[in-house]
């Protein structure tokens, strides 16, 4: 995996993490469901004129968006409704070895033993920073849930390489309004009512950050996985939880303690023994392309 895919990795986390902070303004301000919906519509008016599909890629794109808008995030609001927001955290750290587990069998991706206690590593840290989590049955399950959609959108990325990113972010987005809107209808009351009523700079604001940093966020992280595979960059995504607490400090003023730091220390060194791991292999992988070429050049 090359460096600039690291970082460029990197910046995709750090605005999911972010989002935490600034998607809990809006939510605040609006129904979760409700304002999901008013979301993809948005993204997909954005993005549809440039979008470019073709008959055979529909199936795989209604696929992504039932299982990442409507499942995914569907599951994680109700989450929210039956567990604190730390608790729900912890839970969808497992997301990263249903992802590596989904990976091995499926797409035949290999994962290695220091990868897999990197990840551990990794997450006992995010144990460390909220806890053991406070466990509600039925938001424990859908807490879990979010993670199992997740981990196997991450496999649909995969196939979704030859569509381009505009068409990828415009259908998934339109496929997914029609259930978001019904699900809101069903969970949710008062969605008319509550617009005028609502604080129009931060529900804006958000709505903003919503409808274009996160779609911006998907395609690269789209092409990402399509490029890269799903266990090189899973581990990734471990991350959000720091950048979660740092857009924390910053929107909501909140404090930093001792057992956050050694807790963020665990992540970054899990996440890091993961990527060393990665990094030696490309080296010697590249040492043995270089010696083959200069066999064939003797």
């Amino acid at each position: 995996m090359k460096f600039s895919a690291v970082i460029i990795a990197l910046l995709v986390v750090a605005s999911w993490g972010f989002n935490a902070a600034i998607g809990k303004i809006g939510v605040t301000e609006y129904e979760p469901i409700a304002f999901l919906a008013l979301r993809f519509f948005l993204t997909a008016l954005i993005f549809m004129p440039f979008a470019r599909a073709k008959r055979e890629d529909y199936p795989l794109l209604l696929l992504i968006a039932l299982l990442l808008n409507v499942g995914h995030m569907g599951s994680v609001f109700i989450a929210f409704k039956h567990l604190p927001a730390s608790s729900v955290t912890v839970l969808q750290q497992s997301q990263v070895p249903f992802a590596v587990i989904i990976a091995c069998l499926f797409a035949k991706e290999k994962v290695s033993t220091r990868q897999i206690v990197g990840i551990l590593t990794a997450i006992s840290g995010v144990v460390c920073i909220f806890g053991v989590p406070d466990l509600n049955l039925t938001g424990a399950f859908f807490a879990l849930l979010a993670s199992l959609f997740w981990a196997v959108t991450q496999l649909a990325f995969k196939r979704s390489k030859n569509i381009s990113a505009y068409t990828f972010m415009a259908y998934t987005a339109l496929f997914s309004c029609p259930f978001l809107v019904l699900e809101s209808f069903l969970f949710e009351s008062g969605q008319i009512e509550k617009l005028a009523t609502v604080n129009y700079g931060r529900f804006l604001g958000s709505l903003a950050y919503e409808v274009l940093a996160m779609a911006a966020a998907m395609m690269i992280w789209q092409r990402l996985i399509a490029e890269n595979g799903v266990n090189k960059l899973a581990p990734f995504t471990l991350l959000q939880v720091l950048f979660g607490i740092a857009g924390g400090i910053i929107f909501f003023n909140e404090t930093i303690s001792s057992h956050i730091i050694f807790g963020a220390a665990l992540t970054i060194g899990g996440v890091g023994m993961t990527m060393l791991r990665r990094r030696q292999k490309h080296r010697e992988e590249k040492r043995e392309e270089q010696d083959r070429g200069s066999r064939r050049a003797a």
